[in-house]
């Protein structure tokens, strides 16, 4: 009986071993295709839908908007929208807080007002697209219309050493080139100032020029053209130039109001830092110390004096580590 049921079952095994090795072979076929060759056949699509998705590009077109709004692909938020991420702050709730009476209430008391001397640097009644053009110190404001204090000026210089200082140097001197020794065949040139302003198409000017400190007739005497600019950049004078873009940038995206005027304040305070006389600091104060030791690096190695603020060649002398002959 047990002889007879082993015949019986032998085509049973004998067929599950063909159908095993019929489907190694299907598999050794398959990873055939898979030896690295280069093909210029397209690759398979088992779901061309997700594979070949429409798109549309930033600032393009797309017919099925035509009749809406003009075509534009890019879609114009619905009003009173809210930023992903963000929160509503209800200033009757948090009207008594003091974070909201620093900080929120400022900003939305100014926002309502549409305040263009403090969100754009110039008087009421000034466009400002084209306050610069005029070429007249009269469009923009003469003083910060908001409080300036230690934490107002730390900020700047936060600001400042991340915008700024790339073009300006750390320290205001502004950046080029400039002729450190002449008599012989050639004429020596050294750069000085920020890393970028070193390379810039044009000399970056220095906040030290008697034209931008404090109260001068030109239009860096006004903290709004020094915000103004900080904001919207310089665009080029001559209409020859128009369509060439701007000889410096604006930063409007990426600072606030408050971070730009933030700036001017650390830009005056860079003024006044240049010209204070050291002697005055005392070294038995701690605080009078370390602004001692500030000033004597913002005014690179020592090389300007109560009198005489440093000049473009005391900044390249004290770069190669010349620091005789500074205040003391």
């Amino acid at each position: 009986m047990t002889a007879t049921t082993h015949q019986r079952g032998r085509p049973a095994s004998r067929a599950v071993v063909a159908l095993a090795i019929g489907a190694a072979l299907v598999s050794a076929a398959g990873l055939t295709g898979c030896r690295g060759d280069r093909s210029d056949k397209p690759p398979r699509q088992f779901l061309p839908d997700m594979d070949d998705q429409p798109r549309v590009s930033p600032q393009g077109s797309l017919a099925l908007f035509d009749e809406t709004d003009g075509g534009r692909a890019m879609r114009v938020p619905p009003a009173g929208i809210v930023a992903f991420d963000r929160h509503g702050i209800d200033p009757v709730r948090h009207a008594e807080e003091d974070w909201y009476q620093r900080t929120i209430q400022p900003q939305r008391e100014a926002l309502l007002r549409d305040d263009s001397e403090r969100f754009h640097g110039v008087v009421a009644g000034v466009d400002f697209r084209f306050a610069w053009q005029s070429g007249d110190a009269d469009p923009f404001i003469r003083d910060i219309p908001i409080p300036v204090d230690a934490e107002l000026i730390t900020r700047g210089m936060n600001r400042y050493d991340i915008f700024c200082a790339a073009c300006h140097g750390y320290a205001g001197e502004g950046g080029g080139e400039m002729i450190v020794e002449t008599g012989g065949p050639v004429n020596r040139y050294e750069q000085y100032g920020g890393l970028v302003g070193r390379r810039w198409s044009y000399a970056v000017p220095s906040f030290h020029d008697e034209r931008y400190q404090k109260g001068a007739e030109d239009l860096g005497g006004r903290d709004g053209y020094l915000f103004y600019t900080t904001m919207y950049g310089v665009g080029f004078e001559s209409p020859e130039d128009v369509g060439k873009g701007l000889r410096m940038p604006g930063y409007s995206h990426a600072l606030s109001a408050d971070d730009a005027w933030a700036i001017v304040a650390y830009i005056r305070a860079l003024q006044l830092s240049r010209n204070f006389p050291m002697a005055e600091l005392r070294d038995d104060v701690p605080a009078e110390r370390d602004a001692r030791e500030r000033l004597r690096r913002l005014r690179m190695g020592g090389a300007g004096t109560a009198e005489r603020p440093p000049s473009g060649a005391d900044l390249l002398a004290t770069d190669r580590g010349v620091t005789e002959g500074g205040a003391q």
